[in-house]
């Protein structure tokens, strides 16, 4: 299974259409980690599409699978995603953490709840923190000026600048 999904993972990052039919197929894969790399992989090609796919493994997913999910709806979902997402990265290893990454900046920067904001932001810079020694400061804190970004034209835009302003001080005053 770790070869077809590494196989689907090449094949996603082509985004060539042609293959979308075989990233379909491939969510009916009983491993989390073939079904994970087609769902990324279908990502781009078709939004809509795995984001209605990617409910079908909410009750159900581990891994890689999880950080699709979660990659899936930061770039696809919305607020009503939210709470999952916040679910799975708390319950996850640092690790996958730092993957799922990838999938709540996104999410964070188009949601304009201001208690999912503070919730996300507040974890990045928990995770930034207690890794600093790591060398995972700089991503975090160019993630979190992400946020701010994306933000910057919606009614948060200046919750969110004094979120990530916060944050980022915290990050840097860490020993």
């Amino acid at each position: 299974m770790q070869v077809r999904a590494a196989a689907l993972t090449a094949l996603g990052a082509l985004e060539e259409k042609r293959y979308a039919k075989l990233f379909t197929k491939a969510l009916e894969s009983k491993s989390y980690r073939v079904q994970g790399a087609a769902l990324q992989a279908l990502l781009p090609l078709e939004p809509k599409q795995a984001l209605a796919r990617a409910t079908a493994f909410e009750a159900d997913n581990k891994g890689a699978l999880t950080v699709a999910l979660v990659s899936v709806y930061g770039q696809a979902g919305g607020q009503a995603q939210w709470p999952l997402v916040l679910r799975k990265f708390d319950a996850a290893e640092p690790n996958a953490q730092f993957d799922m990454l990838a999938g709540m900046v996104p999410l964070l920067g188009r949601l304009e709840d201001p208690s999912a904001l503070s919730e996300g932001i507040k974890r990045m810079k928990d995770l930034a923190v207690k890794f600093k020694a790591y060398g995972v400061a700089e991503p975090i804190t160019r993630g979190l000026r992400q946020i701010e970004q994306q933000q910057a034209a919606r009614p948060t835009a200046a919750e969110a600048k004094s979120l990530v302003d916060a944050a980022v001080k915290e990050i840097q005053d860490a020993k």
